[in-house]
């Protein structure tokens, strides 16, 4: 499929799954209700609002077609344009939520998709401000359904990293013995999938913890962190994977 064609289809999705999952405009919780507003207040009102949604501090609640429904939500998204509304003594604002992006001076911007990032069910990502300048910037991040970002905000290097010890630590599940010589009811291969990589898991957090990593999942770690781990998954022994079967239960 060419790449066109691949990008209209996906689009055509996301538009889809917006019409059938809430209406345009989405009301967003406020942490802390009217007392944390209020703090708020006391500085830029839309970068506290704009932290709290791209971090998933704030969370969705009633939609309308009718922004008019939503007179007294203090922080509204408007799921065709993706722009965000704040509503404060000052009036109201709109402006498209985002962050500085860390590979350059552009800024990660909430858009739809127009190609594959992330969870297949959110219609959103956060896309380089730069991505269409002449050096352009590649950068872009997956989103969650409500728009909040789905990972931190780590520059290439990290991600690259971090891609690389995944690799690593994928061959712990998908090279185990149970996996590969599975020949039961293909329905109850995915339960043989996830023990597989609960198993995995496991067994990385408990050789990590011996390296003195007080962080375990890989999607978080630091570059000296990663290469850590990326080792702990290269020179694994199988057969020492297995031994971290099921917990033991009291």
């Amino acid at each position: 499929m060419n790449t066109a064609r691949s990008c209209a289809m996906f689009c055509v999705h996301a538009e889809t799954f917006m019409a059938s999952s809430k209406a345009q405009y989405v009301h967003y919780s406020i942490p802390g209700g009217e007392k944390t507003f209020a703090e708020w207040e006391k500085g830029d009102v839309s970068e506290h609002a704009n932290s709290a949604f791209i971090f998933g501090d704030s969370k969705p609640g009633k939609s309308s077609d009718d922004l008019a429904d939503l007179e007294r939500s203090r922080i509204v998204l408007d799921t065709k344009s993706g722009n965000l509304r704040v509503r404060s003594s000052q009036g109201d604002r709109w402006f498209r939520p985002g962050h500085r992006c860390p590979d350059c001076a552009g800024r990660l911007e909430l858009k739809k998709k127009f190609f594959a990032c992330g969870n297949p069910k959110s219609p959103w990502f956060y896309l380089c401000s730069n991505h269409e300048a002449e050096t352009a910037c590649k950068t872009v991040l997956p989103a969650n359904t409500g728009g909040s970002l789905a990972s931190d905000i780590a520059d290439a290097e990290t991600r690259r990293a971090r891609k690389l010890t995944r690799e690593q630590f994928d061959r712990l599940w998908k090279e185990a013995p149970d996996i590969l010589d599975w020949a039961g009811d293909p329905d109850d291969l995915q339960k043989v999938i996830n023990k597989a990589k609960a198993r995995a898991y496991r067994y990385l957090a408990h050789k990590a913890e011996e390296e003195g990593l007080s962080e375990k999942n890989i999607a978080a770690m630091d570059i000296p962190s990663l290469r850590i781990a990326f080792r702990l998954c290269r020179d694994a022994d199988l057969d020492d994977v297995m031994t971290f079967g099921d917990p033991v239960t009291a």
